[in-house]
């Protein structure tokens, strides 16, 4: 799941992708020698926040059929908020002709609302799949609360299902709302290799 779906989360639960949450531990706390480890958790954040982003991208173009439709939905529902976003924003531009620094922030604000609605439209509409109990393994994201009985529930987690939640569904037969993630493993690997590529070059944390 993308660092912004992870972030978003659904109305039942927060999404928060386990990769993610090791990644941002490992930013602070291992640090390279005499490095800052502020400096250290941007760049395994930035890393992120691009393979993130990416990822929705990439999730949008192979959906791109359905894609345009499900965002107009969702952009309908934003709408005012979305606008007022964008009035800001042209202010902001509009400054930055004095001081160029808001000029960018500007732009940011701008795009911001755009690549949140595109991470609810992935999330709500091709992130979801409904499987039966015999497809269901550990650790899969419930997206909605099951009901065994009347006392009984199923609610979303961050660790996933247990073993005995997937028992109890097989004797129920039920089928559930699985949330698919985009796995946040080659964060790693990729800020690693930035991480190197920056202290071969010279630059100091």
């Amino acid at each position: 799941m993308t660092w912004w779906i992870c972030l978003v989360g659904t109305e039942t639960a927060p999404a928060i992708d386990p990769d993610f949450v090791i990644l941002c531990i490992l930013a602070v706390s291992v640090p390279p020698a005499g490095s800052n480890s502020g400096c250290h958790f941007i760049l395994f954040f930035f890393a992120g926040a691009v393979y993130g982003i990416f990822s929705l991208f990439v999730v949008a173009l192979r959906n791109r059929k359905k894609f345009p439709k499900k965002f107009r939905v969702v952009f309908k529902k934003h709408k005012n908020k979305v606008l007022g976003m964008g009035f800001f924003s042209l202010f902001l531009m509009a400054i930055g002709f004095s001081e160029i620094s808001f000029f960018y922030f500007g732009l940011f604000v701008f795009i911001t609302p755009y690549l949140y609605l595109t991470a609810i439209v992935i999330e709500k509409y091709f992130m979801i799949k409904k499987k039966q109990p015999k497809e269901l393994q550990e650790g899969d994201w419930l997206y909605k609360e099951v009901k065994l009985s009347k006392n009984k529930k199923i609610k979303p987690s961050w660790g996933g299902l247990t073993k005995k939640d997937i028992k109890n569904l097989k004797k129920q037969n039920k089928k559930v709302w699985i949330r698919n993630g985009i796995p946040f493993s080659p964060v790693f690997l990729i800020a690693f290799i930035v991480l190197i590529y920056l202290i071969k070059s010279g630059f100091s944390f």
